[in-house]
């Protein structure tokens, strides 16, 4: 059993007012769970697991998101509601799991630096099930947390129950969704309509995340941008992986995505960040470039 991480109360807070920036240019970080297998995780393995058994590699990604940048860290749940850890037998520690992850992201965030908890899919059948499963995970997550972040919407009304569950904790609610290669959602419909049905639901921002690189996450972005519903997101993977030995290795240069940077914000994001595959060394180039963007500690 790996040792308990001392408590981060020490760690000042962003004030509640961080909520009045969304229009403002900031820099998330980037794949924790692709940045957690250039640790040596398994990729048959679940990142979350890592939470209670390899804790110290956990905060160490974090922080090396935090010093190439990053201005706000994601907890390592994205799949850590009970449907899916039951998959690697840690259901009964769905609450345990969160709470370390929000522990964990909380340490490495040091002062002023953003905390979001990380909801994804369920990958539960049962739609009646998707609220409880999130109602459980933000729960945990909430304490520790400055906002949630529900990631990678590839079902609407999953999403939406997402959405609805984490605006029940009272803290504020982002939403990214994934897109076809032509731009459109892969939950159907067009990127205006969906990201119109998630504020509706109570998220703050919305905005485009994964998929197969920046092509489509821009092409998503300037139809929201045109519509000027919300603050947007915008948080592109690395492009489609080549397999090695088991692991997804991606080959975009860290200056590479120092670009994508300067495309995002023209296109009109304010919040960018990455996906699978942007590790330290990217958002360390995008930091870089950035102008605007707070550097790490």
């Amino acid at each position: 059993m790996s040792p308990i991480l001392p408590p981060s109360k020490s760690a000042a807070r962003p004030p509640a007012s961080w909520v009045a920036t969304l229009r403002e240019p900031r820099l998330g970080d980037g794949g924790l769970a692709t940045t957690l297998q250039s640790f040596g995780l398994p990729a048959d393995q679940a990142p979350e697991l890592w939470n209670l058994v390899r804790p110290e590699a956990v905060l160490a990604a974090h922080r090396a998101f935090a010093a190439a940048g990053s201005e706000w860290l994601q907890t390592n749940t994205f799949g850590a509601t009970r449907a899916r850890l039951d998959r690697f037998g840690l259901g009964d520690r769905t609450a345990e799991v969160n709470r370390r992850a929000a522990h964990l992201a909380r340490t490495a965030a040091g002062e002023g630096r953003l905390v979001l908890g990380s909801l994804g899919p369920t990958t539960d059948p049962d739609p009646r099930r998707w609220a409880q499963h999130y109602r459980e995970q933000v729960a945990a997550l909430a304490p520790e947390v400055d906002g949630l972040i529900v990631e990678t919407i590839v079902i609407a009304d999953e999403g939406i129950a997402a959405v609805r569950a984490a605006r029940e904790s009272g803290r504020p609610v982002l939403a990214t969704f994934v897109v076809h290669p032509d731009g459109s959602p892969i939950a159907g419909g067009t990127a205006v309509a969906l990201a119109e049905r998630l504020l509706a639901a109570g998220a703050i921002a919305v905005g485009v995340n994964c998929g197969a690189g920046l092509a489509p996450v821009l092409v998503a972005v300037r139809a929201l941008a045109a519509a000027r519903l919300s603050p947007l997101l915008a948080q592109p993977s690395a492009g489609l992986p080549r397999t090695i030995e088991g692991i997804p290795r991606y080959n975009l240069a860290p200056s590479g995505f120092g670009d994508w940077l300067t495309l995002l914000r023209d296109a009109g994001a304010d919040w960018i960040g990455g996906c699978c595959g942007i590790g330290p060394d990217q958002i360390r180039a995008a930091s870089a470039c950035g102008g605007s963007v707070a550097g790490g500690d």
